[in-house]
């Protein structure tokens, strides 16, 4: 179980699902662009929990989170690019179950859309999801 591994089962995932613009991953450098949409992905990992009654090997502990992709289009373009983008993203996390490594078995939830407005000549629009991940320990 790894909070790390986590992280990169959900970036593995959007990077091998996504491919419309470039993205910047948390705390990594990115070229943002001048004239052209991309998308900012943040994992908000949540509260840990344990989920059975059980010691060593055979306790599962949940973890619960938000996947927050942050999607960015030209100002005064309107609002139908972003949303479509918001389309592609959301299709990736839609109610799905994957892992990678030691990251246990993360379940995700419903998307949500949300448009915030215009910050810095940008257009900024977020697409979140809860999951949550489960590991025996």
């Amino acid at each position: 179980m790894s909070f790390d591994h986590e992280r990169r089962a959900i970036e593995n995932r959007f990077a091998a699902n996504y491919s419309a613009t470039g993205v910047k991953y948390e705390n990594v450098p990115f070229d943002q662009p001048d004239n052209s949409s991309w998308v900012a992905i943040t994992v908000l990992s949540g509260e840990g929990q344990t989920a059975s009654i059980g010691t060593g090997s055979s306790q599962l502990k949940r973890f619960s989170g938000i996947i927050q992709m942050d999607v960015y289009t030209v100002e005064d373009g309107g609002t139908s690019g972003g949303r479509q983008l918001a389309d592609t993203i959301a299709t990736i996390f839609d109610n799905v179950q994957f892992s990678s490594g030691s990251s246990g078995t993360i379940t995700t939830r419903v998307p949500s859309f949300a448009t915030r407005g215009v910050e810095n000549g940008w257009h900024h629009s977020v697409v979140s999801v809860a999951y949550h991940r489960s590991n025996f320990t």
